[in-house]
């Protein structure tokens, strides 16, 4: 005998710590049990060594051998701690050689789970009902029965409900059942009354029908009680009260479309169990952490309850409410059969790591100690190391694809039980009742109270889209009768009832942003009595900065950008702000922080931003509404650009491409307008800008080109005398000009090339105003024609005039992005060395005398802002100068950051003079653009506003001047320090060259 107990005590000390309270349990009382079973030659009758054969038959012997109450206890308690251990150690030699066979391991995992599940009920029960005989009065009759409300295989603790009839010897029933959980919490495994804690007296440990009635008649109450409820087993006790139980509580949340009077019922589970299901579905899933319950399990189960609810099945067991249901719900068959994997996976992972680990529903992974415990479940479940993998990285593997596996079939499976509760909703009649009847009658009663009067009993709930859906359809119809009822009512009473819908809306941010996107989308047809800004109102009274609330926010803006892009396009910009402020709390789930930070930068972008730029963001993210979730991740945000072009350069047919090709173009304004926010260098900015603005072009010139050929049902040849040049910004390398400075230029006079050419640019002046942009041609209002031929400039560069330094300036900065070499050279030849390098002493004085006029005039003209371009010292002036030196040097180096590396190299007396520009010319530019980005499109820079561009550069107040004033300051000693440098080379180096 002593063998046996070794032998199991050994085999024990593989498991978890929390099994060695039941070896000591053995050491304390094997002797004296076997003493007394063998003095009452009962040895035979009770399997210590082996399986028992009938626990309860051998719990009856073991509680009569005992001659006191203490002796049945500790013999008991004894009894249960061996049969536990070994029960245990059992299944998993049976699944360890199972595993050894040819069968699928899910199978044989799934076998093993029911196989515990059993026993583990089957031994529980036996022993509860033990005490209970033990500590309930001789020939008691009270009627009672204990349900089973958790998974069979759970061993931490037993969840139980116990149900009565209400009798005056409750305190009787409750006494012993107290006095059995003591026992259990001592020598077996914790009783969790989790019923009790919600239903009826709070001292009691059990509770009447009558009790649970009263209770959840009132309304759905916690969903999660229910699914208990729905889930409950008989463990023991009387068979006709469970019967009772069942029929006056838990069926009446199944579906019957025979009696009206349980729908609602039916109805308010589905909308708890639907949005809880959904919650476990937009879970960030742990970096350094995995939980099979809440990764899992709750999800699964939640979808296979609302399931089970709608087709009647009265299994309790998850395997077996899926074969039910592969056999009822055959067109969603498939599901079911894929959802069997991630369900058995789960379990058995779970189960195996309380055994062997601890009976914890977190595993911490970046613990060095748990790598080597998941060895022995991944050992226990069959996985051997491969080459240089080891078994536990393939198990964590797994686990996280069936994680993603779960969430997949969930979510094809969840669209039908949503689609059933649209169906049968108490609010589908009352949203859809028609204002007055066909006898004329008006409708009774006003439709926002009774919508709240209905609500109350789904107090609590989750889900309520298919309730937008309704308020949606009919083009806002039904919102309006809604809202119009709601405007009716007296100004106080209008008051109460939002805050009735907000408390309506309150457990789902989802329907609570729906219902305000819908009045605002809505605004033009329903009533002004100004709702939607009073419900808003209400709504951010309530809020509070909180981190659930940061919590629950971020995880609605993950998963609901569209909807969250909305909303805050709808907030002022204090409600931004507050918005904004409100984030700033550590959320309680630390992989929730990234979709924090992202809705805080979205919220940013909202308040601190222009309407140039808003613009922009709002076109590419209303059509991408996904990308808010990259907002913050730069080289995510190139990989989506390159992909935009790829799909323009694969696009079949012509409004398709020119759509991609505007979607491309967006997108990349967008991406540039974010790294220009961040901080990104302002030179690099420039460079991104000009690339993707050059892409856009050729390729549009090239769509249109094919547009014109399939008009004109030819292929015209231009036989490369036709180019497209960029000047201004665009020309210079620069970023965020409002408009496109084009040149086309023909050197040609033939009228079909001429006509073919102006076809072309007419179709991509229409794509480019769709982008918002506006094009300018160069030397249109001369030629009255976009395109000009070599002839026409030519002839217009020789009638001089005292403006054609201007139009000089632009064809020096032009840079040719569609065009021949040969073109090039041409253009190069006979227009910029014929016109400007040949003339370049008379250029650079009329480029001297107009600076000279444009500060005496700026000077004439006082402003309350800045004009960063054209105030002296300004980028125009900085500009100008390059002018002068590519006229002089006869440059073709275009790019005005690599032109002041080339002036340092030049003049090495002023290099120091020219590098310090460089950084000036830096400065402004990024300031210029930031002021665009974030004040309005123009170069004035408003003092007004400035503190929006302080903001940006994140500048801190000094004890005497505040971000704005300090920002400011800046920008005013750049100017005359920029004026004072150009005076300086004017003088020293380029005056002396035009005497």
């Amino acid at each position: 005998m002593e063998f046996y107990i070794d032998r199991l005590k050994e085999r024990a000390q593989s498991l978890s710590n929390h099994y060695s309270k039941y070896i000591t349990i053995i050491d304390k009382n094997f002797d004296a049990l076997m003493g007394r079973l063998e003095r009452a030659c009962m040895i035979e009758r009770v399997h210590l060594w082996t399986s028992a054969h009938n626990y309860r038959d051998e719990m009856n012997i073991i509680a009569q051998v005992g001659e006191s109450e203490k002796e049945k206890l500790q013999d008991l308690g004894c009894y249960f701690a061996y049969q536990f251990l070994q029960t245990n150690l059992s299944a998993l030699d049976a699944l360890l050689l199972d595993l050894t066979t040819d069968a699928p391991k899910i199978s044989v995992y799934k076998q093993f789970m029911l196989r515990v599940g059993h026993e583990f009920r089957d031994l529980t029960s036996a022993y509860m009902e033990q005490l209970l005989n033990l500590f309930l009065p001789p020939q008691s009759n009270i009627e009672y029965v204990f349900l089973g409300v958790g998974t069979r295989s759970d061993q931490d603790d037993i969840d139980v409900g116990v149900v009565d009839r209400g009798q005056e010897e409750r305190d009787v029933l409750n006494r012993a059942i107290g006095k059995m959980s003591q026992e259990m919490f001592k020598k077996a495994i914790s009783l969790h009354f989790h019923l009790s804690e919600h239903v009826g007296n709070e001292q009691s440990y059990s509770a009447s029908i009558d009790e649970y009635k009263e209770l959840l008649d009132k309304e759905i109450h916690d969903f999660v009680i229910i699914t208990e409820l729905l889930g409950a087993a008989r463990i023991l006790g009387s068979r006709k009260l469970y019967s009772d139980f069942r029929r006056k509580i838990t069926f009446r949340y199944y579906f019957d479309d025979r009696d009206g009077k349980f729908l609602k019922f039916h109805e308010g589970y589905l909308r708890g169990i639907i949005g809880e299901t959904r919650s476990f579905m937009l879970r960030e899933l742990s970096r350094d952490r995995i939980s099979p319950k809440t990764d899992g399990l709750r999800m699964i189960k939640g979808g296979l309850y609302a399931a089970k609810t709608i087709f009647n099945l009265r299994q309790v067991n998850a395997w077996a409410i899926l074969d039910e249901l592969e056999k009822r719900d055959k067109k969603r068959k498939q599901y079911y059969e894929r959802l069997q994997t991630p369900l058995t996976f789960f379990e058995v992972f779970r189960y195996l790591y309380q055994l062997f680990v601890a009976q914890e529903e977190q595993i911490i992974l970046n613990d060095p100690a748990t790598v080597e415990n998941l060895e022995r479940v991944a050992e226990a479940m069959g996985y051997d190391d491969v080459g240089a993998a080891s078994a536990t990285e393939f198990l964590i593997s797994d686990y996280y694809r069936n994680v993603l596996n779960a969430r997949e079939i969930v979510k094809e499976l969840l669209p039908y039980s949503q689609r059933h509760l649209s169906s049968i909703t108490v609010f589908g009649k009352l949203l859809r009742h028609k204002k007055a009847t066909e006898e004329g009658k008006k409708r009774i009663g006003n439709l926002a109270i009774r919508f709240l009067d209905e609500s109350r009993f789904f107090r609590g709930t989750r889900f309520w889209d298919d309730i937008i859906v309704v308020l949606s359809s009919k083009e806002g119809q039904i919102l309006k009768r809604l809202i119009n009822d709601m405007c009716s009512l007296p100004e106080d009473k209008r008051t109460e009832v939002l805050n009735q819908f907000i408390e309506w809306s309150w457990n789902s941010f989802i329907a609570t942003f729906s219902f305000m996107v819908l009045m605002h989308r809505n605004r033009k047809v329903l009533p002004e009595c100004n709702l939607f800004h009073s419900f808003n109102e209400i709504f951010f009274q309530r809020l509070q900065g909180t981190a659930e609330i940061a919590q629950r926010l971020s995880i609605v803006f993950k998963n609901y950008p569209q909807l969250m892009l909305e909303y805050v396009n709808i907030l002022s910009e204090k409600q931004q702000r507050t918005f904004y402020k409100w984030l700033d709390r550590k959320t309680w789930d630390e992989e929730v922080l990234p979709a924090r930070d992202r809705l805080r930068l979205f919220l940013k972008l909202h308040y601190s931003t222009s309407k140039y730029f808003k613009r922009i963001m709002h076109k590419v993210l209303s059509a991408h509404p996904e990308y808010i979730n990259y907002l913050d991740d730069p080289s995510r945000l190139f990989v989506i650009g390159k992909g935009h072009l790829a799909e323009v350069e694969r696009a079949y047919g012509m409004q398709n491409k020119l759509s991609k090709l505007r979607a491309y173009h967006n997108f990349e304004f967008f991406r540039a307008c974010l790294n220009t926010l961040s901080g990104r260098p302002v030179a690099s900015i420039a460079m991104e800008f000009t690339e993707f603005s050059d892409t856009y072009l050729r390729m549009l010139f090239d769509v249109c080109k094919q547009a014109v050929d399939k008009e004109i049902g030819k292929k015209m040849q231009t036989r490369d005398l036709l180019g497209i040049l960029v000047t201004g910004g665009h020309g210079q390398m620069l970023a965020f000009d409002d408009d496109y400075d084009l040149i086309i230029l023909l050197n040609s006079d033939d009228k079909d090339i001429l006509n073919y050419a102006a076809s072309i640019v007419a179709k991509m002046h229409r794509q480019i105003v769709k982008c918002g942009i506006m094009p300018h041609y160069r030397f249109s209002d001369h030629t009255a024609s976009y395109v000009c031929t070599f002839s026409q400039m030519k002839k217009i560069l020789k009638d001089a005039n005292e403006d054609l330094f201007i139009d000089l300036s632009q064809l020096l900065v032009a840079r040719m992005i569609v065009g021949s070499s040969l073109l090039q050279h041409t253009y190069e030849k006979e227009i910029i060395t014929k016109f400007i390098f040949e003339r370049k002493k008379d250029y650079i004085s009329h480029i001297l005398q107009e600076l000279k006029d444009r500060r005496k005039r700026y000077m004439q003209c006082p402003n309350s802002s800045v004009n960063l371009k054209e105030a002296p010292g300004g980028i125009r002036d900085i500009e100008m100068m390059l002018l002068m030196f590519r006229a002089l040097h006869e440059w073709d180096e275009i790019s005005n950051y690599r032109a002041f590396e080339q002036l340092a190299h030049i003049y090495p007396k002023f290099s120091s003079d020219f590098e310090q520009l460089l950084q000036y010319y830096k400065f402004l530019r990024m300031i210029r653009n930031l002021n665009r980005l974030t004040i309005a499109a123009d170069d004035n820079l408003n003092k007004k506003y400035i503190n929006h561009l302080a903001e940006n550069l994140q500048i801190e107040a000094s004890p005497s001047a505040s971000p704005s004033s300090i920002l400011l300051k800046d920008v005013e000693q750049t100017l005359v320090s920029v004026k004072e440098l150009l005076d300086k080379i004017i003088q020293k180096i380029l005056l002396p060259i035009v005497k």
